[in-house]
């Protein structure tokens, strides 16, 4: 019987110890799940699926990117990610842009357009950024921006008729997006890739 119980005990021990290896125990600040779970020195936050951080070691600014798949108006899209503490894409560099090129502009989203974030809604071919970044930058497709003769084409978008090429060129237009071109291979509304500065909540 005493033979019976040490051996009990030593595999209760074993187990108590595997757990700790493996992390199961939520008690110390470790979770589990399909989402990027990231140090803060204090714990681990959860930063929901789908996010993408462009991180300074690799050239970038650490602002998070991801795609907003509902396809709506570009002043919808907007105001969407202003809901969850982010906004609408804003580009100010090569390198920017090619990181939105590599990560979000391939495989099944090769071809597609997004809403991005500058408009000259105010004052008409005066182009800003909706966070009021400097419009230095731009990668307007040849002839882009014509505002179409004034018929309002005041809305950024990014991939635009990609399937002439090249890939993520930009353009400006209609708020609820363009129709019309290419068999409608560029007909709005539009998904959006967003960003935001903070690590994202939701």
């Amino acid at each position: 019987m005493r033979s019976l119980v040490f051996v009990l005990s030593l595999v209760a021990a074993a187990a108590g110890c595997d757990a700790k290896q493996t992390g199961t125990s939520l008690g110390t600040g470790t979770s589990t799940n399909t989402s990027t779970n990231t140090s803060t020195g204090t714990g681990t936050t959860t930063v929901p699926a789908g996010w993408t951080q462009w991180k300074v070691a690799d050239g970038g600014n650490d602002h998070w990117y991801r795609i907003d798949r509902n396809k709506t108006d570009w002043l919808t899209a907007e105001a969407n990610a202003e809901g969850i503490a982010a906004h609408l894409v804003t580009i100010t560099s090569d390198a920017e842009e090619q990181f939105i090129i590599n990560t979000y502009l391939t495989g099944d989203d090769l071809l597609n357009v997004f809403w991005m974030g500058c408009t000259d809604q105010a004052v008409e071919d005066t182009f800003v950024w909706i966070n009021g970044e400097p419009f230095d930058y731009t990668h307007w497709k040849s002839g882009e921006p014509n505002g179409w003769d004034g018929e309002g084409e005041d809305y950024c978008c990014i991939n635009w008729n990609a399937v002439r090429g090249p890939i993520g060129e930009w353009n400006d237009a209609l708020v609820a997006g363009t129709t019309g071109y290419d068999n409608g291979a560029n007909d709005g509304p539009y998904a959006s890739i967003i960003e935001s500065e903070q690590r994202p909540t939701q």
